[in-house]
Formats: structure tokens, sequence, C-alpha cells
């Protein structure tokens, strides 16, 4: 590959294969934005005339697969996960819908149904969501209880009380599901 009339060596090529002689078509809808498969503040979603679902193998075991949907995202290929429309946010505790009317619609096939239905959608502005974290592999995320004052709380044998960490996300707004 370094030959004398080569280009420069490519970083890493002992451990990850390179390969060259494709033409600029490899390149088409190569740097589509992604959020989890989800949507950016301004974006516009569409669908094509067939969608494709796909299923993603779930990060660890005991957990459900990721289901993709063929979709546009300003133009470009690239795939929807239908839970972005689903997912809760975690406040006081609680697990509320972070946009409650496509929650309302019952599953992502309803959700899917609607989107294609309506034509897709622009997503709007951002706005602050107070999310579950997860570690890398999936698992939830525990950080040690504070009290009051900003001390570690401890159980009776001296252990450390942990709880379920929290993490803020940017979600665009998006409107509402129109039905009818």
């Amino acid at each position: 590959m370094n030959g004398k009339n080569a280009w420069a060596p490519v970083f890493d090529a002992d451990r990850r294969a390179v390969s060259f002689g494709t033409d600029l078509s490899v390149l088409e809808n190569v740097g589509a934005q992604l959020n989890a498969y989800g949507l950016h503040e301004g974006d516009t979603l569409t669908f094509p005339e067939d969608i494709t679902i796909g299923t993603q193998a779930p990060r660890r075991e005991g957990q459900r697969p990721t289901y993709l949907v063929s979709c546009f995202i300003n133009g470009v290929k690239t795939w929807l996960n239908p839970m972005f429309f689903l997912r809760n946010k975690r406040e006081n505790g609680t697990n509320t819908p972070i946009y409650p009317k496509w929650a309302a619609l019952g599953d992502a096939k309803a959700v899917v149904a609607q989107l294609i239905a309506q034509g897709g959608l622009k997503a709007g502005k951002l706005f602050k969501v107070q999310m579950a974290d997860f570690n890398a592999d999936g698992s939830a995320k525990m950080v040690p209880q504070l009290n009051d004052k900003g001390e570690v709380v401890v159980n009776a044998d001296g252990s450390i009380v942990n709880v379920r960490a929290t993490r803020s996300a940017d979600y665009p707004t998006i409107p509402d599901p129109v039905i009818g």
C-alpha cells in the first residue's frame, strides 16, 4: 500500500483492513446526522414509498432489539428508531413521555403509520430533558445518593446507597400527530 506512487499510510491499517479503488458512489448518503436514529433541531423527516424495517440485536442479553425504519432526514437516506417518539423522561422519579401525544398512539407501529400518513414532520427548537443514564453495555448507571448537605447517604451497615443516574439531553420540539 505504501509503494513508490502511493498516498500516505492510513492510520491503524495494520489492525483494520483498508481497501481502495471504489468510486464516488460509495459515499452516497455517508455522513447522515444521527441522534440514536432520532431527530435534531430543524430536521425534516420523510419516508420512501416502500419502507424497510430493520432489527438490530440488543446491546446486552435480556434487552429488546432496536427496530429501525428507512427514512429520509433532510433528504438523506438513513434510519429512524420509532422509540424516539415513545421515550420517557425521568422527572421526579417518574417516567413520563417526552412526546405525550405521540406516546398516546400506543406503540411503534402506530407511530410509524401516523408519520407516514401525515407525510413526515419538521423538528423545531431544542429543549432539555432529564433522562435515565446508562453504561456503555446498556445497564443502568448508578451513583451514590446525596443528602441535602451534599453528603453521601449510607445504610446502617455503612454501605453506600446508590440511586439511578440521570443526564440532561437535548430533544427537538415536534408537532403533535395530525390525526384526521
